[in-house]
């Protein structure tokens, strides 16, 4: 999961010709039957800002999951909550829509939980004198919906940062460090990819156990050992981009180098994988 910047102001155009269809949300309110807030135009911006990545589980859709609009706050009821008609009047609210594949997207359904000493908004707020929808209420920013203190981890929240909530294992295990993050695991099911991702770091660490092998049977010299982990390495920063699936994971491997790689190697092998390391990253910012 990453930050994700998504311009507010953006909006795409089908979505700024919603207000008849959020004035008879907001009269039938749970029972209103939700259409068009997945046009074209809209997955259209959601995939470029998404870099077509699920805004949760960093997959894209060659992994066989199709992305599909997602509404954070769920729009017509909740789960943890059985009185709660959902989050109607944000059915077409661009900051409420998000990214996300087919599995996440069903996984999460309308589960929205809140933390402890979080309020949640039950009802949508009141229209202006003039009748009008009052939208700047509507936004994700908005105090109301910031003192929700949801548990679901939104990557387009301004004070977001992964590293605050996951940790990634050497063996591909995605563990929460925050409620947040426990929620957000559970909720969406993020470690049913713990063995995807088990299998890109072992790939890296595999390619550089046969760079050694091949230097300890004499088939290469030193400096053609170090290009070897040089390239190695350099392979490992090309997935450290957003528009690639696991950069997330790329940018850990690259910050716990030792971690995930160094200490699985013996004294004098971990000494030139980290001289290499140092050598190659020197000018990136992890």
């Amino acid at each position: 999961m990453n930050k994700v910047l998504k311009p507010s102001n953006n909006i795409p155009s089908s979505l700024k010709k919603c207000d008849a269809k959020i004035a008879n949300a907001l009269i039938e309110k749970g029972k209103y039957d939700f259409k068009g807030y997945a046009e074209k135009d809209v997955k259209t911006k959601l995939s470029k800002i998404y870099n077509n990545k699920c805004a949760f589980c960093e997959t894209d859709s060659t992994d066989g999951a199709r992305l599909q609009v997602e509404h954070y706050r769920p729009k017509a009821k909740v789960k943890e909550d059985t009185t709660h008609n959902g989050y109607y009047w944000l059915g077409y609210e661009w900051t409420n829509l998000l990214y996300a594949c087919s599995i996440c997207n069903r996984s999460k359904d309308t589960h929205f939980p809140l933390n402890t000493g979080g309020i949640r908004v039950p009802d949508a707020p009141p229209t202006l004198n003039n009748g009008k929808i009052n939208k700047t209420k509507y936004k994700i920013t908005d105090i109301n919906l910031v003192n929700e203190k949801p548990l679901i981890l939104n990557p387009e929240n301004i004070n977001f940062n992964p590293e605050l909530h996951f940790i990634i294992t050497p063996n591909g295990n995605i563990v929460g460090i925050s409620d947040e993050g426990k929620k957000t695991i559970e909720i969406c099911k993020l470690n049913r990819l713990d063995v995807s991702r088990k299998k890109i770091i072992e790939e890296h660490l595999d390619n550089f156990i046969k760079d050694f092998d091949r230097f300890s049977k004499n088939e290469i010299n030193q400096s053609q050992l170090e290009y070897g982990i040089q390239k190695e390495i350099e392979r490992i920063m090309s997935r450290f981009v957003e528009n690639k699936p696991y950069s997330f994971l790329a940018k850990l491997m690259l910050k716990n180098f030792d971690s995930f790689f160094s200490n699985r190697f013996q004294s004098n092998e971990k000494v030139i994988l980290k001289k290499v390391f140092v050598s190659t990253i020197r000018n990136i910012i992890i």
